[in-house]
């Protein structure tokens, strides 16, 4: 599959699962049945197919989903009320933020705050908040 074609279904599939499912039906903690999700994609991507659909899902950089028998969920930046209950990491002991200088200085002033999102985003590597900074700005 294209490089941009697998981004755009990525990119589609975090919206639905984070910010509007769009009549699919979402338990409590974000599952929705990765067949329905499939169909949902197919509308808009028709050569989009299980195996691509799963293999979008195993493959990049940042795990965005989590796959359970049949059902599937993004696993973080909600906007959606859904109760992940994520594992504690026993291993990680600091976390870093990656943001902007100018959202760097506003959380100087006002502290850390999700925002629109149900959560903040840590990393557990300065490079990894490094280039979740990145993304943001134009600043390198």
């Amino acid at each position: 599959m294209r490089k941009d074609l697998r981004t755009r279904v990525s990119k589609y599939a975090s919206y639905l699962l984070r910010h509007n499912p769009r009549g699919l039906e979402m338990d409590d903690e974000g599952f929705v049945k990765l067949s329905n999700l499939l169909h949902k994609i197919k509308t808009r991507y028709p050569k989009v197919n299980m195996e691509r659909l799963t293999s979008i899902v195993h493959t990049g950089g940042k795990k965005r989903f989590e796959i359970a028998g049949d059902q599937i969920r993004a696993l973080y930046g909600h906007t959606i009320d859904v109760e992940l209950r994520p594992k504690e990491d026993q291993e990680v002991t600091v976390l870093y933020h990656g943001t902007t200088p100018d959202a760097a200085r506003q959380i100087l002033e006002n502290g850390l705050n999700p925002m629109r999102r149900r959560w903040v985003h840590l990393s557990p590597t300065k490079e990894m908040a490094f280039e979740v900074g990145k993304r943001r700005t134009t600043t390198r």
